[in-house]
């Protein structure tokens, strides 16, 4: 009777795209862009809007979503026209779409609120 041929693996056999995840051809394990370090992104974009200028932060919080950020909070601006923080947020480099959930109070707003007496 012949013997039949067995698939054994010994040392010196090569491994298959099977038993290893990335091949051994490849020049290094990592596809795509490198990754940054958790939270840059966030931090980066709150660093751009904090140093705004004419602008009052009472609250801000950014979120990172698979392809930009969600801005959250409360800012106090000293004139009518506040800046664009969507645009400002989107001119980061990483942030391919904003979501602009932030209050934007003025300060002539502000005052006559705070001027108005209180109706008991």
């Amino acid at each position: 009777m012949a013997q039949s041929a067995q698939d054994t693996w010994t040392a010196e056999s090569s491994q298959t795209a099977i038993y290893d995840p990335v091949p051994g051809a490849s020049e290094s394990g990592i596809y795509g862009t490198p990754q940054s370090a958790p939270h840059e992104l966030e931090r980066e974009v709150q660093r751009v809007l904090l140093n705004l200028p004419n602008v009052e932060f009472s609250s801000l919080r950014v979120n990172r979503l698979a392809d930009g950020v969600c801005l959250t909070g409360v800012v106090r601006v000293d004139d009518k026209s506040s800046p664009a923080f969507a645009d400002v947020a989107g001119a980061v480099a990483g942030v391919d779409r904003v979501l602009n959930y932030l209050v934007v109070r003025h300060a002539t707003e502000a005052a006559s609120k705070e001027a108005a007496p209180a109706n008991v």
